[in-house]
């Protein structure tokens, strides 16, 4: 390795050298720091193929005199996560990162980075501001250390100009973030750090997905073209909600989707790379139909704290409601409102997050508000058509736009403002009536009922310590199919085979039992005849059907 990068290897040596002689603890590190970079620069990537490049970037730095020697940060109490270069030619590295190659590997990238900047006129000034807005913001990290330890990027470059905000060459695999040439207010580093995140996250698509390079540029564009889209996106991962996106598969008509559980969105990469126009420009309802969808995730991933944070609340509250206490069947019908009202709320946000992408998009490149009002509406079928107007006779013609449904304001520029009167309308028309909505649409009390369920029933679970547990939920009240509930998700815990609930919505009560058959769950109402014969006979005898079946498979 030293044949091959002799410059690399005499500024380790130098490094070596200037140590006092009896500082054998730091030398000893030191040769450890060198074995590490040598292991990162000789370790083949994702695909087998050499990768030379940091070795080539270090060598460059100390050929250009960027950098001289490498020091260790050995203050445990505040080490920055990626290490620091300090001017003119040192690269200090946390002691820390010493044996966790991935760490290293991403801080020897980054000080590169950092010497880079420092080394070019217009950029001097940027390198501390550029290296804080890293060092306060772990999510970026992360980002950093995976995108380059999975080979989907080979290096970062910052660039001290104000355009184009970030962009990805793809012939090094580089990521190249415009960062600009002042940095004396918060905003400054604001942007610094929302381009960084956006423009990793877009990095981490899958490898393997067809079409990665396409989708990754279109979405790229799509966020270079609306500031509001890419502030959403940033602030996502910023909090730590949003930490990659992934290939979306088996849901066709679907573009993108948010998973909580994996803080991630999965995206249909092969509708975004398509169509492709024979002049190799994007079409501009490709880009709104993004900026539609990434931005209705996106704020998703925006509230999914507000949603975390007030299901951990409405849980301890409940632990203590009274029919638990009293040992009587308890009743977790407020319980499953409380989960759907909060989704409701969320669905409302997002939509209308969504709606404001595109639109604010589409009035960018067209610089004609009517003109854009009427792609983005046309890009937003058929889902718009819950909250604009349509004609009694049927959906109104897709050449003119029909007013906002009753309750929704546009603004000035044809977006919704996030009030309470604003969020309060699209919930009622893009959530409470998606039941009536045109074709192959999701009913979303249904489809978020599930999550309701599955949490109410292992709450029962824990309180009542059975495996069996027994609640009562009023679907009628909620306006829930049960069938449908289970169609839509997982609704028992790993720890429960049978539940059974009783729905009591004014005279009528029905029970519902949810069990267990292979792989799936399902669920069935409990007939009055079958409740009678097991009393007089002490006697379940659908169970037993249910267990011989169940041996016979």
């Amino acid at each position: 390795m030293s044949s091959s990068y002799p410059a690399l290897d005499r500024a380790i040596t130098d490094s070596l050298s200037a140590l006092p002689a009896d500082d054998e603890a730091t030398r000893q590190r030191l040769a450890a720091l060198r074995e590490g970079i040598y292991r990162i620069v000789a370790a083949p990537p994702h695909d087998g193929t050499p990768q030379p490049i940091l070795a080539q970037q270090l060598e460059a730095a100390v050929q250009a005199r960027r950098l001289a020697r490498f020091e260790l940060e050995n203050n445990p109490a505040s080490p920055s996560p990626l290490g620091r270069f300090r001017p003119p030619n040192r690269f200090v590295v946390p002691a820390a990162q010493i044996g966790d190659d991935d760490a290293l590997h991403a801080t020897l990238a980054m000080l590169d980075c950092a010497s880079r900047l420092y080394a070019s006129e217009a950029g001097r000034t940027m390198h501390e501001p550029f290296q804080d807005v890293i060092a306060a913001s772990p999510p970026i990290v992360a980002l950093i250390r995976g995108c380059l330890r999975s080979g989907k990027l080979l290096a970062i470059a910052a660039r001290p100009v104000a355009t184009p905000v970030f962009d990805y060459h793809e012939d090094s695999a580089t990521l190249v973030v415009a960062i600009g040439t002042t940095a004396k207010d918060a905003a400054a580093h604001s942007a610094i750090r929302d381009r960084l995140a956006a423009g990793l996250l877009c990095c981490t698509l899958p490898l393997t997905a067809q079409g990665r390079q396409t989708a990754m540029r279109r979405i790229m564009l799509t966020l270079r073209l609306s500031p509001k889209l890419l502030g959403g996106v940033a602030g996502a991962v910023v909090r730590g909600t949003l930490k990659t996106l992934g290939e979306l598969r088996s849901r066709p008509g679907t573009i993108a989707l948010y998973s909580p559980q994996l803080e991630a969105i999965h995206l249909d990469i092969s509708a975004i790379a398509t169509p492709r126009s024979g002049s190799g420009d994007v079409p501009l309802e490709t880009l709104v139909r993004i900026a539609q969808n990434l931005g209705h995730e996106a704020q998703h991933a925006l509230n999914i704290c507000v949603y975390r944070q007030t299901r951990q609340s409405y849980y301890e509250r409940y632990a203590q409601h009274p029919t638990l206490a009293a040992g009587a069947l308890p009743d977790y019908t407020k319980w499953v409102h409380a989960y759907l009202s909060l989704h409701r709320w969320d669905e409302a946000h997002a939509e209308i997050a969504g709606w404001n992408a595109g639109i604010g998009l589409a009035q960018r490149q067209l610089r004609d508000r009517d003109k854009a009002l009427n792609l983005c509406y046309r890009c937003a079928l058929p889902l718009a058509r819950r909250y604009f107007r349509q004609p009694a006779s049927g959906p109104a013609p897709i050449a003119s736009v029909p007013p906002p449904r009753e309750g929704l304001q546009f603004d000035a520029h044809y977006q919704f403002a996030p009030r309470e009167d604003n969020v309060e309308a699209m919930g009622r028309y893009f959530y409470d009536e998606s039941a009536a909505a045109p074709g192959r649409l999701p009913y979303y009390p249904n489809l978020y009922a599930h999550y309701a369920l599955f949490e109410a029933i292992d709450h029962c679970r824990r309180v009542t310590r059975t495996s069996t547990p027994r609640l009562r939920i009023d679907f009628k009240r909620l306006r829930l199919d049960p069938r449908r509930c289970v169609a839509e998700g997982p609704t028992l815990p790993s720890q429960v085979n049978e539940v059974e609930i009783e729905d009591r919505s004014g005279r009528d009560t029905k029970r519902w039992r949810f069990y267990r058959h292979g792989g799936d769950v399902v669920v069935e109402e409990i007939r009055q005849e079958q409740i009678d014969l097991a009393q007089i006979f002490g006697v379940d005898f659908a169970r037993q059907k249910r267990k011989r079946s169940s041996d016979g498979d």
